[in-house]
């Protein structure tokens, strides 16, 4: 079995194998991250993981990635929600229809109606908004489909009506700022949310003063609206700005507000944010075609070869390699990566004769070699209009004067409750006790302003990234849901191992050594080839780039693996990879090992092991490409 075998080899075709070689069904237990040796109550934790256990054994039907049947339902997430009334409690029968009943909630304004439905076995909501003074809005928390029955509404920028025949899909979990569904016309308006899930409602109802939620300011109104009005064909916008201020609300928002526009059907997405990236895993730049408003968080609709109810788009236009979360490390492979997504985006609007905008997301390195990387990045897109969003520290502070002309539109606008840093004003001097002390005044009944997010306490990048890759290798975020696993603002909670379970569970893809070109980076992000006396040392339980051939340097991307076992006899790497055989067997040539790392929810041990096999929590490192795993504070300093 091979992904796209070189010339001077022979494809021995795609071969079935079983994660155990003999099939035995061994117990498992997690390995504490505190010692080198397993916990002891890990033997307890057995008896009661024994269903999960039963996926490691896997059939030889297929090499497909998928979820092994044998996972029960009580895996499924158990999502936010309201109780349905007593009296509706026995009435979820899936051939049972059950007529409107209004449900009192004391947290939605007198001026708007809700009621709940029930059509075999689930559950939707219809509000109605009654109300013809000024804007109206319900925030919502947790996952559903909307559509649009009477008037339209605005969702993070996105104009749904009556006559729009889709169905949107909005994930909005308890630790982030809730989306807000604003109804805009005069008279009625009606919306019907439904859950994603059978038997239970998915989603939670509140006003947008007793919740924490996003709502557009009109600074970022106008300049939605200026851009719309730009009559430019295949108009260019980036998005630039320091960390947590916004940058990629502001992306969702403006690629929702383009395609809101009459005729506007596609909006090309150019991710530059190697770090946090809209629709990728890190460490991959892309350039994405949206068809569909954006109205979740990244993870819930990252691309993995795999599509489920919360996908958005299935594939990138093309994706390119990088293989670290920070531009620092090799700048010059970086810009090279973003010229050559540009170049396919030209060529599209070449080829199709389409008009469609561009998108640029940036990250949010802005201070010292990080403003010279964004100043080439603006070189080499030359954008129409630059939305520049500005911090309140001097942090967050840069002028993009520089980059000023005639014909581009420098869009600057600012976060953190309308305040923006001025280098002209001296910052006064804020103890740590001050700061804490302005933080409690804050009344937690307050809506949040999109310029108010920064004001909260960010979530932490590596935490987030976890959730990317453990979600990408699952093969998407419905699976991730049915491991039972949830994440807060302390990162995955995973009591029963499942997502480890189901990783492991999973048919590895079997490929000889002699069949693809295999490299490493390096700490300066140069790719160095790899000897197979070294294989066990770097590959071996990394996370690895499926790659074409390399051109100019550049190698196009088609997902991420996970290297599960080396065979050194007979010369074989078992790869987990959730991107499809057609896919693999077409493109991937050469496979490049990275510095990502494995979450440690997707890591366990078998039962006689005493360790993860090459990961030391303790003493120096050993061999090339092992090293101590860190662990990072997540306390805001």
């Amino acid at each position: 079995m091979v992904f796209a075998p070189k010339k001077e080899s022979q494809s021995i075709g795609w071969e079935s194998r079983k994660p155990n070689k003999s099939g035995s069904k061994k117990k498992s237990k997690r390995a504490s991250p505190n010692s080198i040796e397993a916990s002891p109550k890990s033997k307890k934790r057995l008896k009661e993981n024994l269903d999960i256990e039963n996926v490691v054994k896997c059939s030889d039907v297929d090499v497909e990635h998928k979820q092994s049947s044998s996972v029960n339902e009580n895996l499924e997430a158990s999502l936010i929600g309201p109780q349905l009334p007593p009296a509706l409690q026995n009435v979820l029968g899936d051939d049972q229809q059950v007529d409107a009943v209004e449900i009192e909630n004391d947290t939605i304004p007198s001026s708007i109606e809700k009621e709940v439905v029930i059509e075999n076995g689930i559950v939707s909501n219809v509000v109605t908004f009654t109300n013809n003074e000024g804007l109206q809005s319900i925030a919502i928390n947790g996952s559903a489909k909307a559509q649009v029955l009477e008037g339209s509404f605005d969702i993070m920028g996105f104009s749904a009506t009556d006559t729009c025949e889709q169905k949107l899909i909005i994930d909005s979990p308890t630790w982030m700022s809730a989306i807000s569904i604003n109804a805009r016309n005069v008279g009625i308006s009606k919306i019907r949310i439904t859950s994603m899930k059978n038997g239970e409602p998915t989603f939670e109802l509140s006003s947008t003063l007793e919740t924490k939620s996003i709502m557009i300011s009109e600074k970022w109104e106008t300049i939605g609206s200026n851009i719309s009005e730009c009559k430019k064909a295949c108009k260019r916008i980036l998005v630039c700005g320091g960390k947590g201020v916004g940058k990629s609300t502001m992306v969702r928002y403006l690629v929702n507000r383009l395609l809101s526009q009459e005729g506007m059907k596609k909006i090309a997405l150019l991710d530059c944010d190697a770090g946090q990236p809209e629709f990728s895993a890190p460490g991959i730049l892309s350039l994405t075609i949206v068809t569909k408003p954006i109205l979740s968080p990244p993870h819930s609709h990252i691309i993995c070869g795999r599509e489920d109810k919360y996908t958005i788009e299935c594939k990138h236009e093309l994706a390119s390699f990088y293989g670290y979360t920070t531009s620092k490390i090799n700048p010059v492979r970086y810009i090279e990566s973003v010229r050559s997504l540009l170049q396919r985006y030209e060529a599209i609007c070449s080829e199709m004769g389409e008009k469609i905008p561009l998108v640029i997301n940036t990250d949010g390195w802005v201070k010292g070699m990080g403003y010279e990387i964004l100043s080439s990045v603006i070189d080499s897109v030359n954008p129409d209009h630059i939305v520049q969003i500005i911090g309140s520290t001097k942090a967050k502070f840069f002028d993009l004067t520089p980059h000023s002309s005639n014909d581009r539109t420098i869009h600057v606008t600012e976060t953190a409750s309308g305040k923006m840093f001025d280098p002209n004003i001296p910052s006064p001097a804020i103890s740590r006790n001050a700061s804490l002390a302005s933080l409690d005044s804050i009344p937690e009944s307050a809506a949040t302003s999109l310029w108010q997010i920064e004001s909260l306490a960010p979530m932490a990048s590596s935490l987030t990234r976890n959730l990317r890759f453990c979600t990408y290798f699952l093969g998407g975020y419905d699976s991730f849901l049915k491991t039972g696993a949830t994440f807060g603002t302390g990162g995955i909670s995973d009591e029963s191992y499942a997502i480890a379970l189901n990783l492991a569970s999973l048919k590895p893809f079997v490929v000889p050594f002699d069949a693809l070109d295999t490299f490493n980076l390096d700490e300066n992000g140069e790719e160095n080839i790899i000897g197979e006396e070294e294989y066990h040392d770097i590959l071996n339980g990394s996370i690895i780039g499926l790659c074409g051939d390399s051109v100019s340097g550049i190698r196009e991307c088609y997902g991420y693996g996970l290297v599960r076992s080396i065979d050194i006899a007979y010369r074989f790497l078992y790869i987990i990879t959730p991107i499809q055989q057609s896919v693999l067997q077409a493109n991937v040539t050469s496979i490049i090992s990275c510095q990502m790392q494995l979450p440690p929810e997707a890591l366990f041990c078998g039962e006689f092991s005493e360790s993860f096999p090459h990961i030391s929590f303790e003493g120096s490192s050993m061999g090339i490409g092992s090293e101590v795993m860190k662990s990072k504070s997540v306390m805001k300093k």
